[in-house]
């Protein structure tokens, strides 16, 4: 019995290891990716990566 709650153990911790591994991977891709975004000096929308215009049409720079 100990044997297999030792195995039980151990698959757990390796589990919740990959997952706070993997949270930290796209928390880190999430702010990237909002480092990138920038808003509209005139109506103060988001702005996507590589987009020359606003959702309100607005040209921005």
């Amino acid at each position: 019995m100990p044997a297999v709650t030792g195995l039980l153990v151990r698959r757990l911790s390796v589990s919740l290891e990959a997952t706070r591994r993997s949270t930290r991977s796209l928390l880190r891709h999430a702010l990237v990716s909002l480092s990138k975004v920038r808003s509209c000096p005139s109506c103060h929308k988001w702005v996507g990566e590589g987009m020359d215009t606003c959702a309100g049409g607005h040209p921005v720079h």
